[in-house]
């Protein structure tokens, strides 16, 4: 078996961001978002989220900023951090109250649209 190559992978990868930007995606502006995912994580995990409506804001820019490559065979790297933040949210094992439930269906609800199955039930 070969030993995985950084220099071939990190060709691809620059190929494809540059694809990715000629359609209007911004990768720099998804790492943002990815930031402020992480703090709405460990936010809705600690039970400390004061708006709700920002954090889902948040979500639905996500959305916004990532729909034009949900078709896409490979999606870069931001957007793929992003997926597993919303998917920790989604799937998380503990409600505390509606509208974490609702922040929860959100998350789910973007996730399912990149293809992605929070659950893989034999699906």
């Amino acid at each position: 078996m070969e030993q995985f190559d950084y220099n071939t992978y990190n060709a691809l990868d620059e190929q494809l961001n540059a694809y990715f930007a000629s359609v209007g995606f911004d990768a720099e502006e998804m790492w943002d978002i990815q930031s402020e995912l992480v703090g709405l994580f460990f936010d809705f995990t600690n039970v400390e989220i004061e708006d709700f409506a920002e954090a889902k804001a948040l979500i639905q820019r996500f959305v916004e900023k990532s729909k034009i490559i949900k078709d896409a065979f490979y999606y870069p790297i931001s957007l793929q951090e992003c997926i597993q933040l919303l998917m920790l949210i989604a799937n998380y094992p503990v409600i505390e109250g509606d509208e974490y439930e609702e922040l929860m269906s959100e998350a789910h609800k973007a996730v399912y649209i990149f293809h992605t199955a929070t659950n893989h039930a034999g699906e």
